[in-house]
């Protein structure tokens, strides 16, 4: 019986260990995941409570009222900027609001926004804050705001502007740096912000707006899509950018004030993001006012419309400055004529089902495509592809649209779901490369239309496969959400020769397409050659674009006098068409030279990216100094502005990042707090391995345990 007992005492001590060994491995893989998600993020909170995120978010899931937090980073007083490892939030967070002013005449739109950055803590502080703002937008102005006194903002080339700003900060000195990381990504750096003060920052730029469906359409871009960056998974996806929790306080509301002078008598004017308020001013006057804290995690639309007009109109605005004459031509094609019968064609309809389309965006989209199939006609062939980190087709080939066709499509279409990542390359390889048919009658025409919120970053290398792949095809472009990437969207759509269509409502769906289809069956104006009765200089865009039915097309260029007659040659559906028209009411217009500033110093940086590194230097030195004398914000040049009178000596300066706001429909994972559904874009495969290495050490102590106390029973059996 004793030896009975012997033997069965170290079994029960190999259990128990066993299983406290099991409980520990589990708690560090446990541990180990949170830590590594709260790391994934970018968290710097190390003060709330785990618990009370986790509850908080079951029930809200994710807030859309929230307010902007910096999280500072302790400044060493030894080391005067240097930033120490050790992060700490304030318990009074910098607070930032922003107001914004437009003042829209004809096509041309001024917008002034105002940045209030409030430092309500006992510490000196620095905010950075990086935001999105139109594609189209020319920065040129900036100034400072410190009580009663203004400073005037500079231009000077980027890194100068840079060294600029550090200086004065490291002096103490108040100061301003307005700089473009990338695309249509802005940031603003404000230094030295006394504790209990406030400073005002106010920058304006210019964007000429779309003329489309017989009126414009002006949009602010509120919040940023999180974008993808390739295989691996990144969570602060734009520069220095952040984004909030979900358990902080409302704020940040963004407030929209716009003064329209629209030149003509108006039909409607609405917004399909905002609640609007209209105020008649005049008689061709409106003011319009609209934002709120529940809205500022949208972008901001204003619409207004004009009677239809049948026949097409040709505007020619000019301005004369340092010796030339600046001009911006408005082509408009007719209205939609039913006696205009559209080519055969082949339509490849492609999807993006990548994870940051899920929710909202995911169900717009889908709608869009299935009535897109619902509109083919029955001579027209298509395919249907689908995209996250790999593409693929419902079909092999295009095939006729008819009813069995159509109704495989849809299923199809029916059971898709948005996950994993968003490698678009390999849809617009299968889109665009895909070999035509020939119809009996001739050959067929080529459209693609993609439907996509544009999460990606890799834009100039998109950008350039577009390009060298396009051949004959047409690329459309329907930016999907709230907040889309429509930089980028619109880029693709211009060098794809077609057009970029924004839907940010469900309800939309149906309209939108509709009016996209009809630009897709009447394309008034294709192969477009223009002449002018003077010499043309810098004609942008390069390459003439296609002129869509109710979608006006702006061109820029430069001349030493003022053209008065316009000849077109063009292909208008299948036939040859020729235009002959004389330009007799000119519009002297400010603001047409920064346009054509713009375009150009696009163009260039353009240039840059497709040429060698000699010719690289040399389009980049023009495009700066180009920038440098239009006073532009680029991609080589930055705003900067600062105070000449130092306020701080000696004290410690606290700088951070002011965190983003995550577009509406965007749902954090899991309900938790610091993470949120960017596009999937790797398996967890790292975290898979840690934990099976874990295992497979836990597994080897226990072996290795069993085998000691094995041994021990045997000794005590044979004793």
């Amino acid at each position: 019986m004793k030896l009975s007992k012997r033997n069965l005492t170290p079994q029960k001590s190999n259990s128990f260990l066993a299983l406290v060994l099991v409980s520990v491995a589990l708690s560090i893989i446990v541990l180990l995941l949170l830590s590594e998600t709260a790391w994934a993020v970018g968290s710097l909170d190390k003060t709330e409570s785990n618990s009370s995120h986790n509850d908080e978010s079951k029930t809200t899931n994710m807030r859309d009222e929230t307010s902007l937090v910096l999280s500072l980073h302790r400044i060493s007083k030894s080391k005067g900027s240097s930033i120490s490892s050790e992060r700490e939030r304030i318990a009074a967070p910098l607070a930032l609001s922003t107001n914004v002013n437009i003042e829209v005449v004809g096509p041309i739109a001024r917008t002034t926004v105002t940045q209030t950055f409030k430092n309500p803590s006992a510490h000196w502080a620095e905010g950075i804050y990086t935001y999105p703002l139109p594609e189209n937008a020319a920065v040129d102005q900036l100034t400072m705001h410190i009580g009663e006194r203004i400073v005037e903002g500079k231009i000077h080339e980027k890194k100068q502007a840079k060294r600029i700003y550090q200086k004065a900060k490291s002096e103490g000195k108040r100061t301003v740096l307005l700089e473009k990381p990338r695309d249509n990504v802005f940031t603003t750096r404000v230094a030295n912000i006394a504790p209990k003060a406030n400073i005002r920052v106010e920058f304006s730029y210019q964007e000429v707006l779309d003329f489309r469906d017989h009126g414009y359409e002006l949009r602010f871009p509120v919040v940023a899509t999180p974008q993808y960056h390739g295989k691996t998974q990144q969570q602060d996806v734009l520069v220095h950018q952040a984004f909030d929790s979900p358990t902080q306080s409302r704020g940040n509301a963004v407030r929209f004030d716009v003064t329209l002078s629209p030149g003509m008598p108006v039909k409607t004017i609405s917004s399909s993001s905002h609640q609007i308020k209209q105020q008649t001013l005049q008689e061709d006057t409106f003011r319009i006012t609209a934002g709120s804290e529940m809205e500022s995690n949208r972008d901001f639309i204003l619409a207004w419309s004009y009677d239809t007009k049948p026949v097409s109109q040709i505007r020619l605005f000019t301005e004369h400055k340092g010796g030339a004459h600046y001009n911006m031509l408005m082509l408009l094609p007719p209205a939609p004529s039913a006696e205009i019968n559209h080519r055969a064609r082949e339509l490849i309809l492609v999807l993006d089902v990548s994870g940051s389309m899920s929710g909202e965006a995911i169900r717009q989209a889908k709608s869009a495509l299935d009535q897109s199939l619902r509109m083919l006609s029955p001579d027209d062939r298509f395919n249907l592809i689908f995209f996250n980190r790999s593409a693929w087709s419902v079909f092999p080939n295009a095939r006729l649209a008819s009813p069995e066709n159509i109704a495989s499509a849809r299923a199809s279409l029916a059971h898709q779901k948005a996950e994993n990542g968003t490698e678009m390359s390999s849809a617009l390889s299968m889109a665009l490369n895909t070999s035509s048919d020939v119809h009996e009658d001739g050959e067929l025409l080529r459209q693609v239309v993609f439907i996509t919120d544009g999460a990606v970053s890799s834009t100039d290398r998109l950008l350039a496969q577009i390009k060298a792949s396009l051949n004959n095809s047409r690329l459309f472009t329907v930016g999907i959400g709230s907040a889309p990437n429509s930089y980028f969207m619109r880029r693709a759509a211009e060098t794809g020769k077609g057009t970029f269509t924004y839907i940010n409502q469900l309800s939309d769906v149906q309209a939108k397409m509709s009016a996209l289809f009809a630009k897709l069956n009447h394309p008034a104006l294709t192969d477009i050659e223009m002449s002018l009765d003077t010499n043309i200089l810098d004609l942008l865009p390069r390459a003439m674009p296609d002129l869509y039915m109710n979608e006006a097309t702006y061109l820029l260029f430069r001349s030493a006098t003022q053209p008065s007659m316009l000849n077109i040659n063009a292909v208008h559906g299948d036939t040859p068409a020729t235009l002959q028209q004389p330009i007799k009411n000119s519009q002297q217009t400010s603001g047409v030279s920064v346009e054509w500033a713009r375009r150009k110093i696009k163009d260039l940086s353009q240039k840059a990216s497709e040429t060698d590194s000699e010719g690289k230097a040399l389009l980049r030195a023009q495009a700066t100094q180009l920038a440098l004398d239009h006073h532009q914000v680029s991609a080589y040049t930055s705003l900067v502005a600062f105070d000449t009178t130092p306020v701080r000596s000696g004290a410690e300066l606290n700088s951070g990042n002011i965190p983003a706001r995550l577009p509406k429909g965007w749902q954090r994972q899991g309900g938790s707090s610091n993470s949120y559904p960017l596009a999937q874009t790797a398996t967890n495969a790292p975290w898979l391995t840690r934990a099976g290495l874990i295992w497979l050490a836990i597994a080897s102590c226990i072996w290795s345990l069993s085998l000691r106390f094995n041994k021990r029973t045997e000794a005590s059996t044979n004793v």
